[in-house]
């Protein structure tokens, strides 16, 4: 009897295998084509490119294929237009794993504000030579055209106002930190500073921001991988899901923008997708 089972299964096996898939595919390839939010990081699309397919394997109650997709996934600031193309031949199965995809992520200008403010809030610069002095109260950080930084500095002291400074952001690749380089006077405060308060126009408060123009990014890019692994957990739509993690994620240059600054990051991992039910 068993023997006879056997070949019973080995024959629903050979007649389910030929089967044409194609349509049910078709269905997956294009959700695969179709931009998926996530959260507020942007959109994936996992862009496919080869589709391959295993035999048909049963076991106990239950009939088993496996399915491996070749793509160029994409993470983008802002949705771009889904697409449908034609599912392309489907070619023997070969196992592989793991992808390696490149993402880019926003850090916002008024974070880099607020710490740099929490570090200089209170600070007393000393102009000895004047006898005069300022306390730094504020500190905020714009985004200029030529990939520079804008540094505004409000201080109380001897004198009251406001003076502006530029930089160069530069990332660390050993330290995964940011650095301003190259600071110096904005040209109108330079200007300014000379005309009515040239006491101001001094490189202690330069070097004093050089001590604290330095952004660690690690709880940033932490953020960023606990979001993406959470987006890559969840059901697509009912009997198909997608689970994986991101084993690493690292910085690998930044894009100081006029309204956006921008870490690009290589994401490694691990991603795969079950179909529990598909429509015949």
């Amino acid at each position: 009897l068993k023997g006879q089972l056997k070949d019973a299964g080995k024959e629903i096996e050979d007649s389910l295998n030929g089967i044409n898939f194609r349509p049910q595919f078709q269905q997956l390839w294009n959700i695969l084509n179709t931009g998926i939010r996530m959260y507020d990081m942007g959109y994936l699309k996992i862009n496919p490119e080869k589709i391959r397919i295993s035999t048909l394997r049963a076991r106990n109650d239950s009939l088993n294929i496996s399915v491996g997709i070749s793509a160029r996934p994409l993470i983008s600031l802002a949705k771009s237009a889904d697409y449908k193309t034609v599912i392309p031949d489907i070619s023997d199965f070969s196992q592989r794993s793991g992808f390696s995809i490149f993402i880019d992520a926003i850090m916002d200008y008024d974070s880099l504000s607020l710490l740099l403010t929490r570090a200089l809030n209170g600070k007393r610069i000393n102009m000895d030579k004047a006898g005069k002095y300022i306390i730094i109260d504020k500190c905020s950080i714009y985004g200029a055209d030529n990939e520079r930084l804008i540094i505004k500095i409000q201080f109380t002291g001897s004198e009251t106002g406001i003076m502006y400074l530029t930089g160069k952001p530069v990332f660390d690749k050993e330290k995964n930190n940011i650095v301003v380089k190259q600071i110096d006077f904005d040209v109108k405060t330079r200007d300014l500073l000379i005309k009515t308060a040239r006491w101001l126009f001094n490189r202690r408060i330069i070097n004093e921001l050089n001590k604290y123009a330095s952004f660690d990014i690690q709880g940033y890019t932490d953020t960023v991988l606990s979001k993406v692994n959470t987006a890559m957990n969840r059901e697509w739509q009912k009997g198909i899901s997608s689970s994986g993690k991101v084993n690493s994620l690292q910085v690998i240059n930044i894009y100081p923008f006029k309204n956006s600054f921008i870490l690009r990051c290589n994401a490694k991992g691990q991603l795969s997708i079950r179909i529990d039910q598909v429509a015949l």
